[in-house]
């Protein structure tokens, strides 16, 4: 007899629980779609990166490309897929790498795809930009010190500047 009453409450327990687990993960869902930024880090210059990465989008990928703005870095494209559209931007941001080369940020953002997308379109980017361009340059090497510099340092008074 006890059992029947039991059974009820834990049939309605288990249904609220899977509806507040299955609303909170759409939710999470719906929300890491709608601001997703993917971004990554190419150790070659500005002026190369720029066309190969409208090239990839335009002719590799198939995007349309809305607008671009080399002098400010970034691009907007639009993705068709499943009868509609979405629309993206490229950022590309110049930087300096670990080892002192002129270096890139890209970061893309499509609205409402997942970040996954993402992902995939930054790292087939990239496959293109090395095959186009290449290893990055190894950077300069530091000049030698020489005799005379050591010298001028070593008989400097404390506190002055050798140039």
């Amino acid at each position: 007899m006890r059992l029947r009453h039991c059974l009820p409450n834990t049939v309605l327990h288990n249904t609220v629980f899977l509806t507040v687990v299955v609303g909170l993960g759409l939710a999470f869902a719906s929300a890491s779609n709608a601001h997703a930024k993917t971004s990554r880090n190419v150790s070659h210059s500005y002026e190369k990166v720029w066309p190969a990465a409208v090239r990839f989008l335009r002719i590799d990928e198939g995007h349309k490309v809305l607008e671009k703005d080399m002098a400010n870095g970034y691009l907007l494209f639009e993705i068709a897929e499943e009868r509609k559209l979405f629309q993206g931007s490229v950022e590309v941001i110049r930087r300096k790498d670990a080892r002192g080369r002129d270096a890139v940020e890209l970061v893309l953002t499509i609205k409402d795809r997942p970040s996954y997308m993402e992902h995939g379109i930054l790292d087939r980017m990239l496959v293109k930009i090395r095959k186009e361009l290449g290893l990055p340059e190894d950077p300069p090497d530091e000049p030698e010190e020489t005799e005379e510099d050591k010298k001028k340092e070593e008989t400097a008074p404390e506190g002055d500047v050798v140039k």
